[in-house]
C-alpha cells in the first residue's frame, strides 16, 4: 500500500473548514464542538509524496491527489450512458490504519455519525462487526476490536462520508450497554476523544485533529 506523509495544518487556516464540516446539528457533533477545546491539539492530513501539495488548504476542491491512469465508470441512467472517472482517494489507506489500530488497541473505540440513515426506519447498514448506537432518529456506528472486519469498516467509511459532513472520532475506555447514546455514553466518547477527522479534498482525503499527547498517525 502506498505510503503517505503526514502534514501538520496551519491552525487558523483550517478550523473553519473543519468546523463546518462536523456539524450537521446531532447530538454527537454539537457535543463536539461545545466540548472540544481545539486548541488543545493541532490538525493534521494524510497525503501520498505525489500529491499536489501546494493545493493543500483548498479543502473544498478535488484534484489534489495525482491520478495519471483514472478508472473509467459507465452507467446507464433513464436509457443514457453516462461515462465518468473514479475519482482517487485514501479511503483504503484510513481503512486499513484504523482496522490494524483498533485490533492492536483494545482500549480504542471509533464512533461514526451516519447522517443518512434513520433509525426508526431501520435503513441503516447492519454488519455484525459494528454495534449501532442511536439517540431518537439519529444514527451512529461503534465500532471495537471485537469481530471487525477490514470489509465491514471500509463499507463503513464509504456509508459515512457525504460532501458537507462527516465525523468520525476516536475515543478510549468506552463501555456500552444499552443501543440508546444517553447522556453518560456521550459524555465518556467526548471526555475521551484521542483524535477527530472529516472528509475534504472533495472526498480525496481527510483532515484530522489530534489531541495533544496522541499519535495515531506516526509518519
Amino acid at each position: 500500500m502506498i505510503k503517505l506523509r503526514k502534514t501538520v495544518l496551519d491552525f487558523d487556516k483550517t478550523i473553519q473548514y473543519f468546523k463546518e464540516h462536523i456539524d450537521a446539528k446531532v447530538i454527537l457533533s454539537e457535543a463536539v464542538l461545545h466540548e472540544i477545546n481545539f486548541k488543545n491539539g493541532h490538525f493534521f492530513t494524510l497525503l501520498p509524496e505525489n500529491a499536489f501539495f501546494e493545493k493543500i488548504y483548498e479543502f473544498n476542491y478535488g484534484g489534489i491527489l495525482s491520478n495519471p491512469d483514472p478508472k473509467i465508470i459507465r452507467k446507464r441512467f433513464y436509457g443514457k450512458e453516462f461515462i465518468g472517472c473514479e475519482i482517487a482517494t485514501i479511503d483504503e489507506y484510513l481503512n486499513e490504519h484504523l482496522f490494524n489500530l483498533l485490533k492492536k488497541n483494545p482500549k480504542i473505540s471509533c464512533v461514526f455519525s451516519d447522517y443518512n440513515s434513520s433509525y426508526k426506519k431501520s435503513n441503516y447498514l447492519k454488519l455484525n462487526s459494528a454495534y449501532v448506537l442511536h439517540k431518537n432518529d439519529e444514527v451512529y456506528f461503534l465500532i471495537k476490536n471485537k469481530a471487525l472486519t477490514n470489509e465491514n469498516l471500509l463499507k463503513i467509511i464509504k456509508q459515512v462520508g457525504i460532501f458537507w459532513y462527516m465525523l468520525g472520532i476516536l475515543t478510549e475506555g468506552l463501555e456500552i450497554k444499552k443501543h440508546e447514546l444517553d447522556n453518560s455514553t456521550l459524555f465518556s466518547i467526548i471526555n475521551n476523544t484521542k483524535l477527530i477527522f472529516t472528509e475534504a479534498y472533495d472526498g480525496e482525503g481527510y483532515i484530522f485533529w489530534e489531541k495533544e499527547g496522541s499519535d495515531f498517525f506516526s509518519n
